[in-house]
Formats: structure tokens, C-alpha cells, sequence
């Protein structure tokens, strides 16, 4: 059984992401395996790459940087994140990534 991408919390919901970092541009891929697929221009040194995540992240759900977290995978390209807000409206808006 596949693990769930994204799983709706109380507060929000949680996103298990695969990050290149270092490419041509900072975009979303879509579903590969059980992950959504996200590339980054900026490289994984010193944390760019994490905030080049959470600032991509936070700019699509339309939420402050400050409600974008790492909950797993600080220093991996599996990463799984937190996004605090509406629960309906992230989960809809993250299905429209897939």
C-alpha cells in the first residue's frame, strides 16, 4: 500500500517531498513514487536549498514562511513538511500538484 503524499491535519497538512536542488529553476514536478517531485535552483549547502523550499512552498499555499516547517529530512532530499493554515484549502490547492 502506497504511503499518502499529502495527509490532512488539524492544523494544516503535511507533504512528503523529493528536492533536487541545483537546477535551472525553482518548480513543482508532480507525484514521483511516493513523494511530489521539486526542483530548486539554489544548491544544498548551508541550508539554501531548505529555504529555497520553504519560500517556493509558502509562496504557492499563499501562507507566511513562518507557517512552512521541516518536520523530516532537514538535511535529505526526502523531506517531510508541515504547512499551518485552512486544512481544506492547502489540501485542495497541493491536490492540484500531483
Amino acid at each position: 500500500m502506497k504511503t499518502p503524499i499529502i495527509k490532512v491535519q488539524s492544523t494544516g497538512i503535511t507533504i512528503d517531498l523529493l528536492v533536487q536542488p541545483g537546477t535551472s529553476q525553482n518548480k513543482f514536478i508532480g507525484q514521483h513514487g511516493n513523494r511530489l517531485k521539486v526542483k530548486i535552483t539554489a544548491k544544498a549547502i548551508d541550508g539554501a536549498a531548505n529555504e529555497a523550499v520553504i519560500k517556493l512552498l509558502s509562496k504557492y499555499f499563499n501562507v507566511p514562511k513562518s507557517s512552512v516547517h521541516i518536520l523530516r529530512g532537514s538535511t535529505a532530499r526526502e523531506k517531510t513538511i508541515e504547512i499551518i493554515g485552512n486544512p481544506t484549502i492547502l489540501a485542495d490547492a497541493a491536490e492540484m500538484l500531483i
